[in-house]
């Protein structure tokens, strides 16, 4: 029986026997049709191997991580870490992700950790000189890509800030 527009339908996300994931869909001109189907068919899957296929959409959210005797500098709210290519950084637990308009929202506070750990407990450093740290790759990059005339060997990132900050809007 073939039908354009069923008025009840069900679909099943299952597994065959040898574990291929596929959706079969039964239709029916009434429920208690339907219903008589679903019981005769489910009794076949059980028979015959199939399983469902279970997609959990509520995964466990993992949890913040905040940070221990320190306010945001901003507006006073907790901070929490966050993780980014494989280091721990610091922001402002009001800030959230909105992907409607793909910007953040709440306090805008982030603190990029230049030494800090990965994931697998590696600790990671940037280099200094004197104490002061030296420019990032990303700092590097961004200048020698933009204005390679401003950069030189040893730069610190102070320096890099300064020449970002100075030239990015020009």
């Amino acid at each position: 029986m073939a039908f354009n527009e069923a008025p009840s339908s069900v679909s099943y996300s299952i597994k065959t026997a040898n574990g291929f994931p596929c959706i079969f869909t039964m239709r029916a001109e009434n429920e208690e049709d339907l219903l008589n189907r679903m019981a005769v068919q489910e009794a076949y899957f059980l028979s015959n191997g199939f399983t469902a296929d279970i997609k959990s959409w509520n995964k466990p959210k993992k949890e913040v991580e905040e940070v221990p005797n320190r306010s945001c500098p901003k507006c006073g709210a907790k901070l929490v870490y966050f993780e980014s290519k494989g280091l721990k950084h610091i922001k402002c637990s009001t800030q959230k992700w909105d992907f409607n308009t793909k910007k953040t929202t709440g306090c805008d506070f982030v603190e990029w950790s230049d030494a800090g750990q990965t994931p697998t407990g590696e600790v990671v450093t940037q280099p200094s000189v004197n104490g002061v740290m030296l420019a990032s790759l990303a700092q590097k990059n961004l200048i020698m890509d933009k204005w390679p005339n401003l950069w030189h060997e040893g730069m610190t990132k102070p320096e890099a800030s300064q020449v970002i900050q100075n030239n990015y809007s020009k």
